[in-house]
């Protein structure tokens, strides 16, 4: 028994909780239970207690029997002690305690479900049987003899055989249940992936492209160009069309590895694209990428996240940063990871509106699903970004 459970035992509070939810979860317990008093009464009618002592007897054995019903172990341990004080001096009259014994060791077999407590249990109730039988045999007292206790003996161990034998029944139950829970979760975080791998390639090919266009079109629009303003409106209200579309649909993205030789030249080249565009934009910076070392050959899909990534924060860049303040792209490949830390300055007029918006927020969600890392944070005029992507899929090795 856990530390844990061996202290929940003797905590009232919980005991008292437990009560009113385990009378609905345990109906066949309490239907057992239920049998094992009507036995009882049954007994107690056809032989009443003779004096205080059965009384006393036959009320703690029967509250003992409703405990059993309440809290396996409380009840089986308060039965035990019951028959211990049987041991010392063996009631006269009252009802057989016979049905109590065999449904505390039936219920605390199952709720144990362990060898190790229908060897116990039995074990226990037998030991206090024969000291019964050894101590009283010849006063006439009900199941005192040899033949009657061996068959108690035995009646006991099959009641404790039955309740370890249906607890496991019930494990493997529980265990194909949980078995076709976990497949559920599989095929519904499948679907999931497959919805973000939609929505991200949606915004990667889409999204960015329009958002370039509102940029160009707010930074060379003059006031009097209708079609310019056109444009920049119909380009809008189609990234807002987009955007709530991803909204709806959201989850990621897989593939083979393969060697990753050309990252340090891929990305390279995508930040200067971007580089240059930003100039023409009056915008000033440089995205560097340094190489330490890859350990692994990098998975294409996790490349495509990375410069899908580094696109996204370069249009974020020219939407928000201040052309006054240099911005920095600094991207490091070591081990089977990627790191990006970016920084800018964020334009007065912007400051109030910066959040990163829907695109880093899928980013993000696609980057925790891989167990990597994406955190952003405008503060007091400085926009700061850092990115941990991993480049190969290490949850499938373990």
């Amino acid at each position: 028994m856990r530390e844990g459970e061996r202290r929940r035992i003797f905590d009232v509070a919980h005991i008292v909780r437990r009560i009113p939810a385990g009378t609905g979860r345990h109906v066949i317990r309490w239907l057992l239970v239920a049998f094992a008093l009507t036995l009882t009464g049954f007994d107690w009618s056809a032989r009443p207690a003779q004096g205080t002592y059965p009384l006393v007897i036959a009320v703690l054995h029967c509250v003992a029997i409703v405990a059993v019903g309440v809290i396996p172990r409380i009840g089986s341990m308060s039965m035990m002690l019951v028959e211990l004080a049987c041991c010392f001096s063996q009631p006269v009259g009252g009802p057989s305690r016979l049905w109590g014994v065999c449904l505390s060791l039936g219920i605390l077999s199952y709720a144990e479900g362990t060898v190790r407590a229908v060897v116990l249990g039995a074990s226990i109730y037998a030991l206090m049987q024969i000291t019964q039988l050894t101590l009283f045999h010849g006063t006439g007292a009900s199941g005192m003899n040899l033949p009657g206790s061996i068959f108690i003996i035995s009646f006991m161990l099959t009641i404790a055989l039955l309740g370890y034998t249906f607890r496991l029944i019930s494990d493997k139950f529980r265990s194909r249940e949980r078995m076709h829970e976990h497949t559920l979760r599989e095929l519904e975080y499948e679907h999931q992936e497959q919805q973000l791998q939609i929505a991200a390639r949606m915004h990667d090919f889409v999204a960015d492209k329009l958002a370039n266009i509102i940029m160009r079109t707010e930074m060379d629009s003059q006031p009097d160009s209708t079609a310019w303003h056109d444009i920049h409106d119909e380009a809008r209200a189609a990234l807002d069309e987009l955007h709530a579309i991803i909204d709806v649909i959201r989850q990621s993205d897989t593939d083979t590895p393969v060697a990753g030789d050309a990252v340090n030249q891929q990305l390279a080249e995508i930040c200067a694209v971007h580089d240059r565009a930003l100039a023409t934009m009056g915008l000033h910076g440089e995205g560097t990428v340094k190489d330490w070392g890859l350990t692994t050959a990098p998975q294409p899909d996790r490349i495509r996240l990375a410069a899908a990534l580094i696109g996204e924060l370069y249009t974020n860049i020219g939407r928000y940063a201040d052309k006054e303040i240099p911005y920095q792209m600094s991207i490091t490949l070591h081990d089977d990871h990627l790191e990006i830390v970016q920084t800018n300055g964020i334009a007065t007029s912007q400051r109030t509106t910066v959040s990163g918006g829907r695109g880093l927020a899928i980013y993000a969600q696609r980057i925790s699903h891989i167990q990597g890392i994406l955190a952003y944070v405008p503060h007091e005029g400085e926009w700061s970004c850092y990115a941990l992507v991993p480049l190969t899929d290490t949850t499938a090795a373990e």
